[in-house]
């Protein structure tokens, strides 16, 4: 587990990256922990791009017959336990799914969660069940009196990261939060010079 300075750096870093990839049009759509390196300079960089989505290199016919299909988009859209509720619907799935930069916000909720707590916020024994729980559960905040890191974490800190995990992890992509939104949240902002 991280200690609290440190998952704040990290988060912050991958914010800029995903901010400097979402201007490009690029969508990673497969954000998580063990895809970001950090260099001996403590710089973190976004790796494994093998499913990434760059919208801004197709042309108009293109990009129109790839949002007639975001249904195939969405099929292929990474690791399951950091997908987007709008991408492992458990319910008959029609042409209205979107592939949008969102599914990146959510991704990034979910590894602060990781890099936080040291723990996914969603589980259940089959993919299935794991979808089922994306779409409708609640994520939960683990006991942290049980861990060591809790002790240096005030409770006014650990209501920040709440508060902006429940911007990231909002199961409906429009109401979910954007790199702006993000970088207004105390969390994001305690510390900077």
């Amino acid at each position: 587990m991280l200690s609290w300075d440190v998952a704040r750096h990290v988060f912050r870093e991958v914010v800029v990256g995903l901010e400097y990839l979402h201007k490009q049009g690029i969508i990673h759509r497969d954000i998580k922990p063990s895809n970001l390196l950090v260099s001996k300079d403590n710089v973190v960089k976004i790796s494994d791009f093998g499913i990434s989505f760059a919208a801004n290199l197709l042309d108009s016919e293109d990009a129109d017959v790839i949002a007639a299909n975001g249904i195939e988009l969405a099929k292929t859209a990474g690791t399951p336990a950091f997908l987007a509720p709008e991408l492992c619907r458990t319910e008959s799935v029609g042409p209205e799914v979107k592939v949008t930069h969102k599914i990146d916000i959510w991704a990034l909720g979910v590894t602060l969660y990781c890099l936080l707590f040291g723990d996914l916020p969603f589980y259940a024994e089959s993919e299935f069940a794991l979808f089922d729980a994306i779409n409708h559960n609640d994520f939960f905040i683990p006991d942290t009196t049980k861990w060591k890191i809790a002790a240096s974490i005030p409770k006014f800190q650990l209501n920040m990261a709440v508060d902006l995990l429940e911007g990231l992890l909002q199961k409906d992509p429009v109401k979910r939060i954007d790199i702006p939104d993000i970088k207004t949240y105390d969390f994001f902002n305690e510390g900077c010079r």
